[in-house]
């Protein structure tokens, strides 16, 4: 009995920590006691050796705001008034400030509560997340559609591996990871093994037996898996051991899967400046600094701070223009200003200037002064660089200044660089690269760089390379994979800049490239925390129904009773299609039974996406979940597990994003970006089908006017009139779009030019027809169309600008008409639209 106890306790002490959570118990008899379990006391700092405190001084450390919440809700239970469930922010004894997740429930013995009971959670980094995603989503449309994206992609592919068999049950969402159907992988563990990455499967094995092993809490690593298609992903893989025999050997291990593709590709584009900027500080021979945005100096690099003749301290947190190395006169000092101005609006400032050191050294500088910009693209620093040319100057520029700097320091730099042909042979490489690739100078220049980049990245470096020769910019960055001499991979983040001759044809390649193969598994290693605490806190939100083989209920947790609306009595030992009923969130059609499933079918079943629980009240709750067989040591099916979760806010979430991430606010129109993208959906089908369609730009006539004499109110509302009548006038495959100001756009689908020009008239007719009054006075409304036939051979941004170069010849010819084509002549309105 002691040793249960103790098992128990040490459970729940291993729970709580986890979950970090806590338990307390609250007896109302006079004086009031209390008991918090050890979770209560970390979570609110209170020593193990102190006392606890009273009633009233428990309930003073929830702030000013929640205390009279919390203590109206102690005072309801006692009173055998209900339990709660709230969020609540309080002051812990060491003077920390979090929010916690709180619940209590009174317990009854012979018609009164003899005490309450209930736990405590951490949920500060959720709600500090939750609401930093709100502030976000309320300042940036364009977060908010990210942040959505990210929520609808951040589903688990689950495995569950019977140790004793080898059998492995991968979920549906496991297997649509790698791009398979649920029939095409098999439930045994070869199939994982088998599209594990070369270079992973030994350390994913050390790993993992390390785990089995029992030298760690969980098994995290980070993989590639080959795809149906021949590609690898990066996966991120968790799992636990949640069975052991008695002699410690594991019977059961279950985990996930998750897609971190893109994520890894975010995080070395986040670590791609702070790499190149550390790099130039080592080993730089040129002048280089940091700056804020108003030019305070944060950081200048040895050279500059040796040409000066002082230490970092002395120069850190002065004014740019005031550091020792410059000139003090008043033409030195305006200039340097209003360069950090032009910085900080997002230019690149550039000139030759001239500096000072301290025992009467001068020189002439190439400066420079760049902006970076941070993720949401404001400019977050201010890279000063200077370039020493006093030789280049003092031997009459004989050799192009550029040209002579990059040969002083192509050999020593600490970023890998290279000069390649067109063809991609490595012409000339420097040391730093051949230490990134492992290979030699002499082995390189027998190499391509297509020979050492690994096959996925290839195709996408090919076609920046082809970009770049056929004129489509001159510069290119891309995270890509080399393949290392030793046979491993190199994560790198390559520059390439194409050089021409003074006729403008292609000579070769210079190339940059960087080693942020460490970076990638520094990352990596937070995000496993970050994952972690993540998936730890959806894990309690769950609702867990377990049926036995017969379909009784035979266990539900509180959270799946509070989903429910039922209490234990309900649906403890009942049939569990009595309670719980699956209809579509859409139709309200029934769906299948998930444990019937399961206990009919014997395989795992996912919820459809739209499924909902339909409640006593017949209302619906939407929920995301699944159910899984339950088998005994002989792989008997004797019950089966349902877990499902509430995504109500989530989905009405969703939808409202969508809606209004592509619609403008104010008429209900599609915005531009909606149209922008259905265009090129039309432009897409018009290059592989033909097909006649047709692009009007309309821009309102004299709407200023109305504005500046009726006042914006009124504008806005002739917008959403002019919005209405136009829509009446279009066919249901027409798309009217605003996309700004008093300007419209609209898609004609199959659409003759003859036809179009009658739609055109039509809608002239009809703006002309909106009556703006000013008292007695009607103001003029009119209505300016350019046309432009729909084609696959021209961008969607080409064809726009086609369709407006025609409205405003509209304009240019007297307004309130239509034109089209690039040299048609403005055509007079009918009659009846004349202005």
């Amino acid at each position: 009995m002691h040793e249960s106890r103790r098992e128990s306790e040490n459970a729940l002490a291993t729970l709580e920590r986890v979950t970090r959570s806590g338990t307390w118990i609250l007896w109302p008899e006079q004086p009031p006691r209390l008991w918090w379990s050890a979770g209560t006391r970390a979570l609110l700092d209170w020593p193990d050796d102190a006392p606890l405190p009273a009633v009233e001084a428990a309930l003073a450390q929830y702030t000013e705001r929640c205390r009279p919440v919390i203590a109206a809700a102690v005072e309801a239970a006692i009173a055998n008034d209900g339990g709660w469930e709230l969020d609540l922010e309080l002051v812990s004894a060491a003077g920390v400030t979090r929010w916690v997740h709180t619940t209590g429930e009174p317990v009854v013995e012979d018609g009164r509560v003899v005490r309450v009971v209930g736990t405590i959670q951490d949920i500060d980094a959720r709600r500090v997340a939750e609401e930093r995603a709100a502030a976000l989503a309320a300042r940036n449309a364009d977060l908010e559609q990210r942040w959505k994206l990210a929520t609808e992609g951040s589903g688990l592919g689950v495995w569950d591996w019977d140790a004793s068999t080898n059998k492995v049950y991968f979920s549906a969402r496991w297997k649509t990871m790698l791009g398979y159907a649920e029939d095409e992988i098999a439930n045994d563990f070869t199939e994982w093994d088998r599209r594990l990455h070369p270079d992973d499967k030994e350390r994913a094995y050390e790993i993992l037996n390390a785990h089995l092993r029992g030298e760690s809490e969980a098994y995290r690593n980070e993989i590639r898996m080959r795809c149906k298609n021949g590609r690898y992903k990066w996966i991120l893989t968790r799992g636990q051991v949640v069975e052991r025999a008695p002699d410690g050997t594991p019977l059961r291990v279950v985990g996930t899967h998750s897609d971190i593709d893109r994520r890894k590709y975010l995080e070395d584009v986040a670590g791609q400046a702070d790499a190149r900027f550390r790099g130039m500080f080592d080993s730089a021979h040129q002048f280089i600094g940091l700056l804020e945005p108003d030019g305070t100096l944060l950081e200048a690099n040895r050279t500059a701070l040796d040409f000066a003749g002082v230490g970092p301290d002395v120069v850190r947190g002065t004014p740019f223009w005031d550091c020792p190395w410059w000139p003090r006169d008043a033409a030195t000092q305006e200039r340097l200003r209003e360069a950090v101005v032009r910085a900080r609006r997002g230019e690149t400032v550039q000139y030759q200037a001239a500096i000072q050191g301290p025992d009467g050294r001068s020189a002439i500088i190439d400066f420079s002064l760049k902006p970076l910009r941070d993720d949401s693209g404001e400019v977050s620093l201010l890279v000063p660089e200077g370039h020493d040319i006093t030789r280049l100057i003092e031997a009459q520029r004989a050799l192009d200044e550029r040209e002579r700097l990059f040969s002083a320091s192509f050999d020593h730099s600490p970023i890998g660089a290279a000069i390649v042909s067109l063809e991609g042979e490595w012409q000339q490489v420097n040391q730093a690269l051949c230490a990134i690739l492992g290979y030699s100078e002499t082995e390189l220049r027998r190499l391509t760089f297509q020979d050492i980049t690994h096959p996925d990245d290839l195709d996408a470096d090919l076609d920046n390379v082809q970009a770049l020769i056929e004129g489509r910019g001159q510069h290119y960055r891309m995270d890509k994979r080399y393949i290392h001499a030793g046979g491993g991979v190199v994560h790198a983040q390559l520059d390439v800049t194409i050089i021409r001759d003074p006729d403008g044809l292609p000579l070769y390649f210079m190339s940059q490239i960087q080693d942020v193969t460490e970076r990638h598994r520094m990352r990596d290693a937070i995000l496993r925390e970050k994952e972690l605490a993540q998936v730890t806190l959806a894990s309690i939100a769950d609702g867990v129904v377990r049926a036995d083989k017969w379909g009784r209920v035979s266990y539900i947790n509180e959270q799946a009773l509070r989903l429910l609306r039922l209490v234990t009595g309900d649906i403890l030992q009942r049939p569990f299609d009595e309670n719980v009923q699956l209809v579509s969130e859409i139709d309200g059609e029934p769906l299948r039974s998930p444990i019937r499933g399961v206990l009919q079918d014997g395989m795992p079943g996912v919820i459809p996406a739209d499924a909902a629980l339909l409640l006593r009240d017949r209302t619906r709750l939407p929920i995301e979940g699944a159910a899984t067989p339950i088998r005994d040591d002989r792989q008997q099916l004797i019950g089966s597990v349902f877990v499902f979760r509430d995504v109500s806010d989530t989905r009405r979430l969703s939808r409202q994003l969508l809606y209004q991430a592509s619609h403008d606010p104010l008429t209900g129109l599609p915005n531009r970006r909606e149209f922008e993208g259905e265009l090129e959906s039309l432009r897409l089908q018009a290059r592989a089908r033909g097909g006649a369609h047709q692009l009007l730009m309309l821009d309102l006539d004299h709407f200023k006017a109305v504005n500046d004499r009726c006042g914006h109110q009124r504008g806005d509302q002739v917008l959403v009139e002019v919005a209405t009548v136009m829509q009446q006038r279009l066919r249901a495959s027409d798309i009217l779009a605003r996309i700004g100001g008093d300007e419209f756009a609209l898609i004609l689908r199959n659409c003759t030019e003859s036809n179009a020009r009658q739609i055109g008239a039509g809608l002239i007719r009809a703006v002309n027809h909106i009556a703006v009054m000013l008292g007695d006075e009607r103001l003029p409304l009119g209505l300016s169309v350019g046309m432009t036939p729909v084609t696959g051979e021209c961008s969607g941004s080409e064809l726009m600008h086609r369709a407006d170069a025609a409205c405003y010849r509209s304009k240019q010819g007297g307004r309130n008409r239509l034109a089209s084509g690039p040299d048609e002549a403005v055509r007079e309105p009918p009659a009846a639209i004349a202005p």
